[in-house]
């Protein structure tokens, strides 16, 4: 996953130093490039960036209690906000400390970062790229960013609508990828994952234990490699798919509206396989799942 930590060692064009009572407001603004870099670092609370027509960043908000100060650096095309905690300390070692919510407004074409712990996460109506990381909290990203990576422990991912390569990581949580195009990969242990997509490149998605369902169509030379290990795996294909696919159960049923039935991969075992081609085979489709069923469905 994504870690980088900007250091601005030039002169600041702007610093702002909010020093910290619970329940403090926010409202400040700094000019920004209209694709710059903002990088958002907040251990506890929640963070709402979006995306807006005007060349500078606005932070508003409530400061929780227990962080020292809220910093926000600007210098060029770079902006860096920060709740900062006090040295050798962190929310985790606090009594009653309260959450830092921050709304950030930034320029549509930004390239944003965000980082945090105990954090939710909600992007919109941005062009350019987004980062973002947390290990207890849910992300949600909207609008049509030019490529999403974000990933977190113990959380839910939510993303709409994008427009470039995808990456989507959880360990306790679903991932819902809507409206997606161009390469997508995601992952989680405890979870479902659902794709419903349009022009999709490269397709890589896996869970342990959880459903897989996937509706949308495939680029000419793309590709789907689709596993689960205890869930049930459903692809809803177009009726003219020109596919090679190759799909597999250990212990599960395989359905197929495409037309070849499945066989045993030996007779003394439980396991599924079918192997067939639609058209001219210009995709390349592999599905399995260890004691979950495969549904291939026609759209």
């Amino acid at each position: 996953m994504w870690k980088q930590t900007i250091a601005i060692t030039a002169p600041l064009l702007a610093v702002l130093a909010v020093p910290v009572l619970a329940g403090t407001p926010v409202h400040e603004t700094r000019p920004a490039g209209a694709k710059g870099v903002v990088s958002i670092e907040n251990m506890l609370g929640s963070v709402t960036v979006e995306g807006w027509d005007r060349k500078e960043v606005e932070v508003t908000g409530t400061l929780g209690k227990g962080p020292d100060r809220l910093d926000v650096d600007s210098e060029g095309d770079r902006t860096r906000i920060e709740v900062v905690w006090p040295e050798r300390s962190g929310p985790w070692n606090h009594e009653k400390t309260q959450d830092t919510d921050l709304t950030v407004k930034v320029p549509r074409g930004s390239e944003v970062r965000i980082e945090g712990v105990n954090l939710d996460v909600e992007v919109s109506d941005l062009d350019g790229p987004v980062r973002a990381e947390t290990v207890n909290g849910g992300i949600r990203i909207g609008g049509s960013p030019e490529s999403v990576d974000v990933g977190t422990v113990n959380g839910s991912i939510h993303i709409t609508a994008t427009t470039g390569n995808l990456e989507a990581e959880t360990v306790n949580g679903g991932i819902v990828l809507s409206d997606v195009k161009g390469d997508v990969r995601a992952s989680t242990v405890n979870g479902s994952i659902q794709v419903q997509g349009g022009e999709i490149g490269e397709l890589e998605v896996s869970s342990v234990s959880g459903d897989i369902t996937f509706e949308g169509d495939v680029m000419r030379q793309g590709s789907l490699d689709i596993s689960s290990h205890s869930g049930t795996v459903t692809l809803t294909l177009p009726g003219n798919v020109s596919a090679d696919f190759d799909v597999s159960t250990f212990s599960g049923k395989i359905t197929n509206d495409f037309g070849p039935e499945a066989t045993r991969k030996d007779r003394y075992a439980p396991g599924m396989e079918l192997n067939f081609r639609t058209g001219d085979g210009d995709t390349d489709i592999e599905v399995s799942s260890f004691s979950g069923s495969v549904n291939l469905r026609k759209r």
